[in-house]
């Protein structure tokens, strides 16, 4: 439930023993990254660890504001991610219409960066080393940062970080 907060759920269920986690859609393949929240740290014990680590990864927070900014990255994330790679898959087709662009290895192409450059450093790097002066990448690359890719996704991100909150909001309100 994003933007619900503890002292929300404790009026609800009339308890001081809550743990918010914001987990994602991916918990089911254990590949979820899941932010967790206690007011009393010591309920998040050996226990709550092994639950935890069946959805993937995760990062106790010390501040519930982390939750509404983890909802944002890490909640809505995917979906920002799939429309990004789903745009890029329709792309390649669109290209050409007379290719025989498989999207299995489109969505491969995207794996495969990542599986490699697991920082934002390498992946600045690994951009550098493909962009040749005056070549295809570079006019692709140009392209994006003419349009402003990063402060998209800033945007993006923040909007939903902004609406995370607006709930909290609404919901404390709505009581």
């Amino acid at each position: 439930m994003a933007g619900v907060t503890i002292n929300r759920i404790q009026q609800i269920i009339n308890s001081k023993n809550i743990i918010r986690i914001m987990p994602n859609v991916m918990a089911k393949q254990n590949a979820s990254h899941t932010y967790v929240y206690a007011k009393n740290k010591k309920l998040i014990n050996s226990t709550f660890y092994k639950i935890l680590k069946s959805f993937g990864t995760y990062h106790i927070s010390s501040k519930e504001d982390e939750i509404n900014i983890a909802t944002a990255l890490y909640g809505s994330g995917p979906a920002f991610i799939a429309f990004l790679v789903n745009a890029f898959v329709a792309a390649s087709k669109n290209i050409s219409p007379n290719s025989k662009v498989n999207e299995r290895d489109v969505i491969h192409l995207f794996k495969n960066v990542i599986s490699i450059n697991d920082s934002s450093l390498k992946l600045e790097k690994f951009v550098q080393s493909i962009a040749s002066k005056k070549g295809t990448t570079q006019a692709g690359v140009h392209f994006l940062k003419s349009q402003n890719l990063k402060k998209i996704m800033y945007t993006t991100l923040h909007r939903a970080y902004k609406r995370a909150k607006e709930i909290s909001i609404e919901k404390q309100v709505s009581k």
